[in-house]
């Protein structure tokens, strides 16, 4: 991983979440928060690849986010879909995340991707923009995780603070 990569996300996350109050919902359409995202893009699958070795060999090409919200002054939750670039099908995704304002860095991180399914790793896979996926996103963004979702991968570092 480039190792710009973490500090350039945990800086556009600070200051994404700096303005806001804790439940209040993170900004997405800004510059900043694309530039977070796609760092998450390149984090993640290295992190779950030291786990699972299924993501020594899948890449993310970005994410649909049903909801960003702040959940402490240095600390995010994201709940969406995830796009996974060999195929351009996406998966359920939940990332939770403090950084380290003094380090630029990412200190503590769970994640949590891919309800169990007949495709490739094991994972429900739905094409990008398909009516299935449409629904999915939709059941996202009415009430955050279906508590039926039984995470294929999941992994993180750190302890929050």
């Amino acid at each position: 991983m480039d190792s710009k990569i973490e500090p350039n996300c945990s800086r556009h996350l600070l200051a994404l979440l700096k303005p806001l109050s804790d439940q209040d919902g993170i900004p997405e359409g800004t510059a900043g928060f694309r530039e977070f995202a796609s760092g998450l893009e390149y984090i993640l699958p290295p992190i779950l690849a030291e786990v699972y070795d299924h993501w020594s060999t899948e890449s993310l090409d970005g994410f649909v986010f049903s909801t960003a919200r702040r959940i402490g002054p240095e600390s995010a939750e994201l709940i969406g879909m995830a796009i996974l670039i060999n195929d351009q099908t996406v998966t359920p995704v939940h990332i939770l995340l403090q950084v380290d304002p003094e380090r630029d860095e990412i200190n503590w991180m769970e994640c949590r991707i891919g309800e169990p399914g007949k495709g490739k790793g094991g994972m429900n896979r739905l094409p990008f923009g398909s009516p299935k996926a449409d629904k999915w996103f939709r059941q996202l963004s009415a009430g955050n995780l279906p508590p039926s979702i039984d995470w294929v991968y999941m992994a993180g570092y750190g302890e929050r603070r």
